[in-house]
């Protein structure tokens, strides 16, 4: 009878840690130097919020589903959700580039970015049109 509590309990530990649905958030900051301009390349949606500091902030709002914590951990490690910010031919571009590396189809993710942004500093999306303005609408996916 102990050996069969003793499997229940395992059996019952497992499928509480396997497949969870998790949630984390990330935060990365930016020296911006001399950067007055940024263009913005992320998979996921994303929300520009004005601030008053002369760096950049980036909370990394991240969902997933049917990871458990230690791949989720992982992932992390391994560099998935490593932001980036880089100079290209002169123009500042902030990417996340493990993102494009798919996951199975039996993992989901869901990514959300706000970026705080300090003044003067025009952020621009992938086709180069600015953004951060009231008529922008982060609900959309960029």
């Amino acid at each position: 009878m102990r050996t069969l509590v003793f499997i229940w309990v395992g059996v019952l530990g497992a499928s509480l840690t396997y497949g969870q649905d998790l949630q984390k958030v990330l935060v990365k900051s930016f020296n911006l130097d001399a950067i007055n301009q940024m263009k913005i390349d992320l998979q996921g949606k994303y929300e520009i919020i004005a601030w008053n500091n002369d760096y950049l902030k980036v909370h990394i709002e991240l969902e997933t589903s049917g990871l458990n914590d230690t791949s989720l951990r992982n992932l992390m490690r391994s560099g998935r959700y490593t932001l980036l910010l880089e100079d290209e031919n002169g123009q500042a571009i902030l990417k996340m580039p493990g993102m494009e590396r798919k996951l199975p189809e039996k993992y989901k993710e869901s990514v959300v970015y706000k970026i705080y942004k300090p003044d003067g500093l025009e952020i621009l999306d992938d086709q180069g049109s600015l953004l951060g303005n009231a008529a922008d609408d982060p609900s959309q996916p960029q």
